[in-house]
């Protein structure tokens, strides 16, 4: 039995060695005591260590994911706050159209309007609150001039205050500073 491979105990019946690896001195505790086990424990600890180092790649996985969900949401609800604020834009070319013939439109059609005008800045506002970072001073300035149009005078200066105090370009800087655009922003600036 001279030529089976022995185990560090001497043991002839020994299926395998395992061979001895250089490590650095850094770890020259772990290989230490990684000497120390038997085969089976061995084996118990690699594959402790791997399942260890799969939990940590899920964690990372997860992490990425829950990430790029959260980014997907921002962007879809972005492209919720375009929709909303593009609505009190088609009211107010359709509230110019009925001017025109009044006759085709109901007599409260003004105040149906504006209805849908506070509806829609409401919700404007709240989604605004909810990604600042992506929403323009532009925006700001239409949920502002939404406002305005209904008559909610502080809600339209708190947006064109906003819409001043936004990071953005000098162009859009000074078209926001506009004293002339809009009675809320008049009293303002």
């Amino acid at each position: 039995m001279e030529g089976r491979p022995k185990d560090k105990h001497g043991n002839a019946n020994a299926t395998h060695v395992i061979p001895s690896v250089d490590y650095p001195r850094g770890l020259s505790w772990v290989k230490a005591a990684y000497d120390q086990l038997e085969p089976k424990d061995r084996v118990t600890v690699s594959i402790g260590t791997v399942a260890l180092a799969l939990s940590a790649l899920s964690f990372v996985i997860a992490i990425a994911s829950f990430r790029q969900k959260t980014r997907e949401g921002r962007y879809a609800l972005r492209k919720q706050l375009t929709d909303t604020i593009q609505k009190p834009l088609e009211l107010n070319t359709e509230y110019s159209r009925s001017t025109l013939d009044e006759s085709k439109y109901p007599r409260n059609f003004g105040s149906l309007i504006n209805d849908q005008r506070r509806f829609h800045a409401r919700q404007a506002e709240l989604m605004t609150g909810q990604i600042r970072r992506l929403v323009s001073k532009w925006e700001l300035m239409l949920i502002g001039g939404a406002y305005n149009d209904i008559g909610d005078y502080e809600k339209a200066d708190l947006m064109f205050r906003k819409a001043i105090h936004s990071r953005s370009s000098r162009s859009e800087q000074g078209t926001a500073a506009d004293p002339d655009r809009h009675r809320a922003r008049n009293r303002y600036v």
